[in-house]
């Protein structure tokens, strides 16, 4: 019975190399052209490019999200390989690696052998570069048809690289179950830890898991995977890849798994790194927005090709280095859930460093997951009398070079009807411009925005590029906090930042750049400064706000340090709280409601905004 398989798997072995060489012959006549030549148009070596993790890392380089798409992998260069990995999967796989030409025939007779004994395709005989091949190019389907096609780009690849770079790739490509590929993201799956710290045991048990699987998936089927581990680790004794003594060592050491799931911490700044990925993009490719604005089809086309390209680089393994502070971040959040965690409210809070224009903290919620709603930039709310700095008070100082101690009239005004009112609906009389601006007098903000003109006004304001802003918020009502879609707090604490710079302002940013896998850098902001109003009016205006939390409406905010000031903001029916204050090495934005505009006049005395901020930045100023 023996000698009719052997019989039979030998003929079938004869017809398969038969069929292999009329292929050779076959695709020469019908094309007029050597093989080689058609295999070079059909094989394209260039489009080898697996998909890599993305790494977002903090402003020390430590890593704290890890992006991938279906495929968990990280890269590793032939040369960063422990020599016992390279070795385990040459004896696991394919022992003649170095010499074969992509194909082994005593390999394929062994499995033809087999496969005759059992009467279907149970065994490939394929080698490393054939395990490549269909990885990169074929599917797992087991036919002869398939399997000729492997042959052909096996031969075809072994032309065109070298013996290491396919090892690397096959090492690199390879499913470890768990929906990990490669030995890197493998090693940290299993044993939490790089693949230079693996022992040769657990290099032979990794090496155990690509042959199936599903079979030898250590989370289900430990003793599979041992058990091929020790049939690994004895081809290496036979082949002299590793030493008795290295082979016992090894075979007594006890495999203890540690599984590692992927970095994903501070939710709420990779979210705004990852959307801010995509300004960066756009801008580096030179899109130019007409008016500060995108045309509604234009956009369209364009947010189009922006998701296509960001998808390609999050899959081609960038690092995106940040100025993410964890000290501050955790600060932050402890802060927010102080005040906020047993109340139906919400908050965002946003922390700049003043020297740097960097976004080192950000807070887009209580209890912020990846890619929710973000209150710190989707959030557009009135900015209620927040905005008076910037709309009202530096523009007319800085139109009229007025003192801050010259006198204003605070009484009632009416104009076509409008007639704001002061908070509980007080009436004042002649006052100075600072305490008119400590004191947020909504009569004395909306008059001075008359008299300087609205579309003056709105000219310094323009400069910060808020996005919602709209023609039909140029009118007096503004001057209060009264805008058609509002302001998100990451632009209004940005805005603030001018009061830092001299009056100059530039757009904070989290992201500092792109490297690719090899790092080289990709993108990386080139933002330039634009003067908003004079040296002069700015040391106004931080005089201004200092009054505001000495002797205004933020006292509560008050802690002893070298420069202290900033500005509340309630809107009507208490449906928004700001503060936005900054110290000499921070400006700190927080915003307290909820999602849905709901009047919260039983909170406002509790002053929870001005407490969350006061609370962080006491603690980071230090």
């Amino acid at each position: 019975m023996m000698r009719l398989v052997t019989g039979i798997a030998v003929n079938l072995l004869l017809l398969f190399i038969f069929y292999f060489v009329f292929l050779f012959f076959y695709v020469e006549w019908k094309n007029s052209e050597p093989i080689t030549t058609y295999l070079d148009k059909q094989l394209v070596l260039n489009d080898i490019n697996l998909k890599q993790n993305s790494v977002i890392v903090d402003m020390d380089g430590h890593v704290f999200s890890e992006i991938y798409n279906g495929e968990d992998r990280s890269f590793i260069r032939f040369n960063e390989l422990p020599e016992q990995i390279k070795l385990a999967f040459i004896a696991a796989e394919d022992k003649q690696f170095y010499t074969h030409k992509g194909f082994d025939v005593s390999a394929i007779l062994r499995a033809a052998i087999t496969n005759g004994q059992m009467d279907s395709i149970e065994q490939g005989g394929s080698t490393i570069t054939q395990q490549l091949v269909r990885n990169l190019y074929l599917s797992q389907e087991q036919t002869y048809k398939r399997k000729i096609t492997e042959l052909l780009y096996a031969y075809q690849i072994e032309k065109n690289i070298t013996k290491n770079e396919i090892l690397e790739l096959y090492i690199n490509a390879i499913y470890f179950g768990n929906n990990r590929y490669g030995i890197v993201s493998a090693s940290r799956a299993y044993f939490n830890k790089p693949v230079n710290k693996l022992t040769l045991a657990e290099s032979a048990f990794l090496a155990a898991i690509p042959n199936n699987p599903t079979y030898y998936n250590p989370l289900n089927y430990f003793e599979h995977t041992k058990e091929r581990q020790q049939w690994i680790l004895r081809k290496m004794l036979e082949e002299e890849m590793i030493t008795e003594v290295e082979y016992t060592i090894a075979l007594q050491q006890q495999i203890q798994l540690n599984y590692g799931n992927k970095i994903d911490l501070y939710h709420d700044y990779s979210t705004y790194v990852l959307h801010e990925l995509k300004e960066l993009v756009a801008q580096s490719d030179g899109y130019t927005l007409i008016d500060g604005k995108i045309e509604k089809t234009e956009e369209q086309i364009f947010q189009s090709q922006i998701e296509t390209r960001v998808k390609e680089l999050l899959e081609s393994g960038v690092r995106i280095e940040t100025n993410l502070n964890p000290i501050i971040q955790d600060q932050l959040k402890r802060s927010i859930n102080k005040y906020l965690e047993d109340t139906p409210l919400e908050g965002a809070i946003v922390t700049i460093d003043n020297h740097t224009q960097q976004i080192v903290g950000l807070i887009g919620g209580k209890d912020y997951k990846n890619f929710e709603f973000h209150r710190a930039f989707q959030a557009f709310r009135q900015p209620g009398s927040s905005i008076k700095p910037l709309l009202v008070y530096a523009p007319y100082l800085n139109e009229t070079n007025a003192s801050i101690n010259s006198v204003i009239d605070a009484r009632k005004f009416c104009l076509n009807e409008y007639c704001p009112k002061n908070y509980g609906k007080a009436t004042y009389g002649i006052t100075s411009l600072k305490s008119a601006f400590s004191n947020s007098y909504n009569t004395t903000a909306v008059r001075l925005l008359y008299k300087i003109g609205v579309e003056k006004g709105f000219s310094y304001i323009e400069k910060f590029n808020f996005d919602k802003l709209v023609s039909s918020d140029h009118r007096l009502p503004a001057a209060v906090g009264g805008f058609t879609n509002g302001m998100s707090p990451l632009e209004m604490t940005d805005a603030y930042t001018t009061f830092t710079h001299n009056g100059a302002y530039q757009p904070a940013r989290a992201i500092k750049r792109v490297l690719n896998a090899d790092g080289k850098v990709l993108f990386e902001w080139n933002d330039q400064a634009v003067q908003v109003w004079s040296e002069e009016t700015n040391e106004k205006m931080r005089e201004m706000l200092t009054s505001v939390v000495k002797n205004g409406t933020a006292k509560a905010t008050y802690f002893p340090t070298s420069y202290i000031g900033g500005k509340t903001g309630t809107t009507n029916d208490y449906k928004d709280f700001w503060y936005i204050g900054l110290t000499n090495k921070y400006t700190t934005g927080v915003w307290v409601g909820k999602d849905t505009p709901t009047n919260l006049e039983k909170y406002y005395h509790q002053l929870p905004h001005q407490k969350i901020w006061k609370e962080a930045m006491q603690v980071i100023t230090k």
